[in-house]
């Protein structure tokens, strides 16, 4: 992966960058184009990366203007470009609908809630004592996948909640082509409370993954 631009530089020079860098590093066995812009979101503060993948070293130029005029008025923090001789594995299965996704969200976030209770006896014996109802904060990943003229692009989303990030997520993808689904990360492997709140009804929790914490 090469860092063509970065948050900084003229905008005019990102579709250039990826220009120059897919013609002077195109080899005779290179086979697809991976154009990613990482980024975050200024109003809402959603984090987002979005890839392209072609064929056709011809429409990289039009691909990363694609790719910036879907995302102006974000802070672009880098554009970076891969070269495949074998071709990219695509990271979403694209496995769900739109109205699909609240419900998936909602059992995601009770299977980090359950996992909590189960595992840490202070939070449990607090939200017996308190009756409160637990709500969990939890980073929610969601990914969509769009085509248009043979270029797929993947989008892929982060923050608490999804109300936030879908609206963004969606907007995006639309400006890049026809949507094929919807992708959500539910694995749940050792979640950990790194904060916990109460209101009259609600015992409110901020929870990682156990291996995000800093060492």
């Amino acid at each position: 992966m090469a860092i063509v631009w970065e948050w900084g530089s003229e905008l005019d020079l990102l579709v250039q960058n990826c220009e120059r860098y897919v013609s002077s590093a195109w080899k005779q066995d290179t086979t697809e184009c991976a154009i990613a812009l990482h980024g975050i979101e200024r109003n809402e503060g959603v984090t987002y990366s979005i890839t392209a993948y072609t064929r056709s070293r011809t429409d990289v130029a039009d691909i990363a203007s694609r790719l910036l005029n879907a995302v102006l008025g974000t802070k672009i923090r880098y554009c970076s470009v891969e070269l495949s001789a074998e071709g990219f594995p695509k990271k979403t299965s694209a496995s769900y609908k739109e109205e699909e996704l609240p419900k998936r969200v909602e059992l995601l976030l009770s299977e980090v809630g359950r996992r909590l209770l189960e595992k840490d006896e202070s939070l449990r014996k607090r939200a017996e004592q308190t009756r409160r109802r637990l709500i969990v904060d939890w980073l929610i990943w969601l990914s969509c996948q769009a085509r248009s003229s043979g270029t797929i692009y993947l989008v892929d989303c982060h923050d608490t909640f999804l109300d936030v990030i879908f609206p963004f997520m969606k907007k995006v993808a639309l400006k890049l082509g026809d949507i094929d689904g919807y992708g959500l990360y539910d694995k749940v492997e050792d979640p950990i409370a790194i904060d916990t709140k109460e209101d009259e009804e609600h015992l409110h929790v901020t929870a990682i993954e156990k291996a995000q914490l800093v060492k």
